[in-house]
């Protein structure tokens, strides 16, 4: 088993006492030989999320971090018996000349929260949290870790005990109840109510509608095309840029998606149609009682008219209900249609940490540009300047 960094001299000396349980970190730079250990911590009563699965990072890592120069820098905590008593499942990238670690999952990862017993968490000390980074120097430069919520199933994220800041996006979540009417009533005002009934409606002059979850992998690949086309076109009108041609991607999701499809894939992928037509799709994660909506799309043609990605979502909120789920959340950043269900605001934080002088200036860097960052998003006028200019971006692109 490969348990160090190969450019760590001495990852595997002892903690101080002050630290707590801890006992000894090791560094991982490999995925296989980590597997093991991973997968054992996540079968415990672990404080995880969905996201932190390896069944989700393994996935990306192999198919876009690896493409993206990413290498795997799993940092693993023991306690003086040998036990795994927590994982971090971090990556290293050249910045210019510095050698900067971050969570696995970039993007397509809604929350960003190392894996832990969750008597650890728990009872976690700055102390322990300093011993663990101070493990890291001889590694890395900087520690750049965001979109961390506060706190996870009623635990605070240990890691709030280090230096940090407010991210420039929150989540919005919702908590779900058994009788999704009931859910409904509460959230939506009765003339909502009746605008979605008419859109149903009109959705059924195109054809039967039919919503589903791909459970086998002819229904997957088959959501997938049409998600990637649907995306592509909606994220040239706003003239985004696709990360979901980015090199990897589409290998990535289709793996999290398809292995083990038919009882707990690491990505849960929905589909509405019309007839025979596939109109919208949802993707997301779920783990712990909660399912997190990563990505959508839907039909660009006269059937948009009758908003099939919100009837989508009613569908996919109510089959929840129906799973015993207890909180829904549509990820990171603000949107109207979050609304609807995702009333809760949870915010998040990033942590910007110099692992040695070198680093010191990256990290600098990085917390003024996501402050000025925020700063944006918090300004409505400014926000609203940064989108025009996306949608005529995409106009222009698109030759229209």
């Amino acid at each position: 088993m490969n348990v160090a960094l190969r450019h760590s001299p001495s990852p595997n000396r002892a903690l101080p006492a002050a630290a707590g349980r801890l006992s000894r970190v090791a560094i991982f730079d490999d995925l296989a030989a980590v597997e093991p250990l991973w997968r054992g911590l996540e079968a415990q009563d672990c404080l995880t999320t969905p996201f932190q699965r390896y069944d989700f990072l393994g996935p990306w890592q192999r198919h876009v971090g690896a493409r993206a120069g990413v290498l795997p820098f799993i940092v693993v905590g023991f306690d003086a018996l040998g036990e795994t008593i927590c994982l971090w499942p971090l990556g290293r990238r050249q910045a210019g000349p510095l050698r900067v670690v971050e969570f696995l999952g970039g993007k397509h990862a809604s929350f960003n929260l190392p894996i832990w017993r969750r008597e650890t968490a728990a009872g976690a000390t700055k102390a322990m949290l300093d011993a663990i980074v101070a493990q890291l120097g001889s590694s890395a430069d900087a520690l750049i870790l965001r979109n961390q919520p506060r706190a996870w199933e009623g635990i605070a994220n240990p890691i709030a005990l280090l230096p940090h800041q407010p991210s420039p996006d929150a989540v919005h979540s919702g908590k779900l109840l058994p009788d999704f009417e009931a859910l409904a009533r509460e959230q939506i005002s009765s003339a909502k109510r009746k605008k979605i009934r008419n859109r149903e409606r009109q959705l059924l002059t195109h054809g039967p509608v039919r919503f589903w979850r791909a459970q086998t992998q002819a229904q997957a690949h088959e959501l997938l095309a049409v998600f990637h086309a649907q995306k592509a076109r909606r994220m040239q009108e706003l003239g985004i840029a696709n990360v979901f041609d980015e090199p990897g991607v589409h290998e990535f999701i289709a793996e999290a998606l398809t292995s083990g499809i038919a009882s707990n894939p690491a990505i849960e992928f929905y589909g509405l149609a019309a007839g025979d037509t596939t109109v919208a799709t949802w993707a997301g994660v779920a783990g712990g009682g909660r399912f997190s909506g990563t990505f959508t799309s839907f039909i660009h043609n006269e059937i948009a008219t009758a908003s099939p990605g919100q009837i989508l979502l009613m569908r996919l909120v109510q089959d929840c209900c129906k799973r015993g789920l207890a909180t829904f959340d549509l990820g990171v950043g603000d949107a109207g249609y979050k609304e609807m269900f995702c009333k809760d605001v949870e915010p998040l934080i990033d942590s910007f940490l110099p692992l040695n002088s070198s680093g010191r200036l990256a990290v600098f860097a990085a917390q003024a540009a996501f402050r000025v960052k925020r700063a944006i998003k918090r300004n409505p006028a400014l926000w609203s300047m940064v989108t025009a200019v996306r949608r005529l971006r995409g106009r222009l692109s698109s030759g229209k």
